[in-house]
């Protein structure tokens, strides 16, 4: 079973994205370790803005998991998240 979510936080939407009207997604890679921390993560699917995608690898360093197990064991695993950038109203 790979990794489950157990807390996670958003992103800090970059302002500088923000005043230009810039929206995205960006899929973060992260390799989730036995005790459940994020040990390093990267972008799989840039949004094509570079801003977005340093604040969504940032934000998942701070994410909780509940780690991958192999035979009842925890083991380190790779998984990927998507992360979305929207500007409300």
């Amino acid at each position: 079973m790979g990794p489950q979510v157990l807390s996670q936080t958003n992103p800090v939407y970059p302002e500088s994205a923000r005043r230009a009207g810039i929206t995205g997604t960006t899929v973060v890679g992260m390799t989730v370790s036995t005790d459940g921390t994020v040990s390093s993560a990267w972008v799989a699917s840039s949004s094509g803005n570079s801003a977005l995608d340093n604040a969504a690898v940032s934000a998942v360093y701070s994410w909780r998991f509940v780690p991958a197990k192999q035979n009842g064991a925890p083991v380190a695993a790779n998984t990927n998240v998507r992360i979305d950038f929207h500007l409300n109203g």
